[in-house]
């Protein structure tokens, strides 16, 4: 897996930033798809996403998308992480090794039954430590991508004038009412 070429990730922001909608929602739908991609596991992330976005009165397809932090070529250094961190915090005894023996034997057959088979000494760590990234990946995304939004707009906005001005500046008796 490659790491994504600068003309790719600049299509990817682009994209981000000219998303119809309020930077507000966006944003939103942003945050949204970080929380639930790494709260929820892999299958029902996007119809969880979706719901909360319609709830939360989000932009759906950033929603849906940002669920993707969490995929089959990432889960397998998420998960173990989020499982390991939520084990600490609720003081449990759970090491790295094992986790990622439990962990990618989940990833090669992955379903309900298969997560319902690890048992709550993984799956309670898994959501605590799901908690523990989610909430601050979605604060931090939030303002991140409300930000990039904003400033987007606003240089949209300041080069559209600029171009009015240099409009009717050509062409004094043309008003730009027609």
């Amino acid at each position: 897996m490659r790491f994504p070429s600068r003309r790719r990730l600049r299509m990817l922001y682009l994209r981000l930033v000219k998303q119809t909608g309020t930077p507000e929602s966006v944003a939103r739908g942003v945050a949204i798809g970080f929380f639930v991609g790494l709260l929820i596991p892999m299958g029902g992330q996007i119809i969880v996403a979706v719901f909360l976005a319609f709830i939360l009165k989000a932009s759906k397809i950033p929603a849906m998308a940002c669920t993707w932090i969490s995929n089959p070529w990432t889960a397998i250094f998420i998960y173990p992480f989020q499982c390991y961190i939520g084990s600490k915090a609720i003081g449990g005894d759970l090491t790295i090794h094992s986790l990622n023996e439990t962990i990618h034997g989940f990833l090669r057959a992955p379903s309900l039954q298969a997560f319902r088979d690890l048992g709550s000494d993984i799956v309670v760590p898994f959501f605590v430590g799901g908690a523990m990234l989610a909430i601050p990946a979605a604060l931090i995304s939030y303002f991140a991508v409300l930000g990039m939004i904003l400033s987007h707009r606003r240089r949209a906005a300041a080069k559209l004038s600029k171009r009015l001005a240099a409009l009717a500046e050509r062409d004094p008796n043309r008003s730009g009412d027609e």
